[in-house]
């Protein structure tokens, strides 16, 4: 698929046609300025919000939060030695 440059005065002359590009998977540039470059792509419902499964292990972990289990770090060592140990 094309890559589709704009400027930001073309984007507010031709909204609709840029979005509808979009919505058809091409790529879309908006070019603000010499040095600033902004993509445009559809986002949908499961870009943004939170699965029921996420929701489940969240509401896990804060049972096991409560009921003491996990790991407590004091320090900053401690944590990137928790990290690297994953």
């Amino acid at each position: 698929m094309a890559t589709f440059d704009y400027t930001t005065r073309e984007l507010r002359e031709k909204q609709a046609l840029i979005l509808d590009k979009a919505d058809a998977g091409e790529d879309i540039v908006i070019h603000r300025g010499i040095r600033k470059s902004y993509m445009i792509v559809p986002i949908h419902e499961d870009d943004y919000t939170i699965s029921d499964e996420f929701r489940k292990k969240i509401s896990k972990a804060r049972e096991d939060y409560k009921a003491g289990k996990g790991v407590t770090c004091k320090t900053i060592e401690q944590s990137m030695d928790l990290l690297e140990s994953l």
